[in-house]
């Protein structure tokens, strides 16, 4: 009897820390040449199968396209002349997606983030520029961050929520703040909220916002079937 107890108690040990054994991406379909780095002084050649693990920079040439695969099933397509980094990669015992970051500098990603069945906890998969956030659970959508840090965040389906990165820690606003944006619609009694909760844009399907290199933000517009962005047209194929 002591033996099953012993055995029952090791068993919820092993379990309870567990860890996904496949907490990493996997580089697919790489045309062109990309390369690896720990610190961005030495950088390594990257080939279809490699694994990059959390805290890696990866960067494409001109003419460079390929695909990670995240532990989820999740994927994120990098165009040419792209510099990213995995800011986070967390992931549970199953692989389920946890919270995936990912920081892009300058260039063109397409996420297509598995979406996730009754879901009990914020399961985020996170894209992050100098002048934007984009943040969401289950979607199609594109991340452009243009060599002046300019750029376009561009949804094919699902939902994802926009951010200014300056304002991704809430600042509190006072009483005579709120008076003074008592007619926002998100604004529901004189109480402190953040100016996060003001300036978040919410892109739905087929739905493109533009931010110009200082962090300014245009109005949501339809993505159109005759879009000429040409990243949007490779993706959606």
């Amino acid at each position: 009897m002591k033996n099953i107890i012993f055995s029952i108690i090791v068993l919820f040990y092993v379990v309870s820390f567990a860890t996904c054994k496949n907490n990493f991406v996997e580089v697919k379909s790489l045309k062109g040449k990309a390369f690896v780095s720990s610190n961005e002084k030495q950088w390594n050649i990257l080939k279809n199968g490699d694994k990059i693990s959390v805290s890696k920079f990866v960067k494409t040439d001109k003419s460079t396209a390929m695909t990670l695969i995240f532990p989820d099933g999740s994927l994120l397509n990098v165009g040419e002349n792209s510099k990213i980094v995995l800011s986070e990669l967390a992931s549970d015992s199953n692989c389920k997606r946890e919270s995936y970051s990912i920081k892009l500098f300058v260039g063109k990603l397409w996420a297509k983030v598995k979406k996730l069945v009754a879901v009990k906890r914020k399961k985020n998969f996170q894209i992050n520029g100098k002048n934007a956030v984009a943040g969401v659970r289950g979607t199609s959508f594109g991340f452009v961050v243009n060599d002046d840090q300019s750029g376009t965040v561009m949804v094919f389906q699902g939902v994802v929520a926009v951010t200014p990165s300056n304002h991704s820690k809430p600042k509190k606003f006072n009483i005579a703040q709120w008076k003074k944006h008592r007619s926002h619609k998100q604004v529901a009694g004189p109480h402190e909220i953040s100016k996060k909760k003001w300036e978040e844009i919410v892109l739905k399907a087929m739905q493109m916002v533009k931010f110009s290199a200082n962090g300014k933000f245009g109005k949501p517009i339809p993505i159109g079937k005759n879009n000429s962005n040409n990243w949007y047209k490779t993706n959606i194929k």
